[in-house]
């Protein structure tokens, strides 16, 4: 298992996928994180992001352990459900892979990749991860697991840091076998440099940052898991997925459909009767209540309509007899 070090407040080098390493300055994110987010609230609403800083976390909500993403972009800022946002990546942050020994593990030199950088970038989606929730920081006081699932989507991601002495830590690396002959050597590769690059340990009051890497455009759906032990022993775990919109794609595609629910009555099938035909019983029953009322309403006329010999007045509540005898 990987250790996760905090680079908050410390200087980054960012490596400038052109071909060049590049200093970069010390970190500006926002530090809403670090001063606690207990009291921020939380939404519901769907929305795309595609500039500005978001990290991924774990918070406690009614005390129920949650892996959600703490929105940055906007004020006040907001804590959202993985799959409530849509990170859109678009050509853009597209590059090639310089031919350097230290990237190798991206693929070959000379091939297209998209990339949201370490350090922030204007114009570019800033994601990164955070373990300095107000009340995570209270109950929990060893390492968060951090491990990746499953990643769906058309090619391969990976994502690693780059230390203040430019040293790259795969953390991660997943996804299906791509066409690309590139794509799948970057994700053996990756493999090759991090044994156990599928599950990482993030210490409690971390707020770190990576380069996130997608070897192809299209959408991509990462899945992973955040685990961590209370100081009364007790595991809290949970599992959800980022949404990534890559290239020129559109980002709402990004989302899975809503639950509509169960369809409505009327547009379920009535079951088949051992004759063959339908069964409605909710039909039958007002077509039976209808009745009753119909009844109801010709007794009542028949005793409104009585003669004042006490004869019932029967045509003028049923017609004409049919045999035609008049009376």
């Amino acid at each position: 298992m990987v250790a996760v070090t905090s680079f908050v407040g410390s200087t980054l080098v960012a490596v400038a996928l052109a071909g060049a390493t590049l200093v970069a300055p010390p970190a500006t994110a926002t530090t809403a994180m670090e001063q606690g987010t207990a009291s921020e609230p939380a939404t519901e609403e769907r929305v795309v992001i595609d500039d500005g800083h978001v990290d991924i976390g774990p918070r406690f909500v009614d005390g129920e352990w949650r892996l959600q993403l703490h929105d940055d972009t906007v004020r006040p800022m907001v804590w959202r459900r993985l799959s409530d946002v849509v990170l859109a990546a678009d050509d853009g942050v597209r590059v090639e892979i310089p031919d350097d020994p230290a990237l190798a593990f991206l693929g070959e030199p000379g091939t297209d990749v998209w990339v949201l950088p370490q350090n922030q970038q204007p114009g570019v989606v800033w994601p990164g991860w955070s373990t300095q929730d107000d009340e995570v920081a209270e109950r929990i006081t060893e390492p968060v697991r951090w491990r990746l699932e499953n990643v769906e989507g058309p090619g391969n991601v990976v994502l690693y840091l780059t230390s203040g002495l430019g040293d790259h830590q795969v953390l991660f690396a997943g996804g299906p076998s791509s066409t690309d002959l590139a794509a799948d050597q970057a994700a053996d590769q990756a493999a090759d440099q991090a044994a156990d690059q599928r599950e990482i340990e993030v210490p409690i009051d971390t707020h770190a940052h990576g380069s996130w890497v997608f070897t192809a455009p299209g959408v991509y759906r990462i899945t992973t898991t955040m685990e961590a032990t209370d100081t009364d022993g007790v595991t809290h775990t949970d599992t959800a997925t980022l949404q990534v919109a890559v290239g020129d794609v559109d980002p709402t595609e990004g989302f899975e459909p809503l639950d509509e629910g169960p369809a409505a009555a009327t547009d379920v099938e009535p079951e088949a009767t051992p004759d063959g035909s339908s069964s409605d019983v909710p039909v039958m029953a007002v077509v039976a209540l209808v009745g009753v009322l119909v009844a109801a309403l010709v007794a009542v006329a028949v005793v409104r309509r009585r003669r004042p010999g006490g004869t019932d007045d029967v045509e003028a509540a049923t017609g004409p007899d049919p045999g035609g005898t008049e009376r």
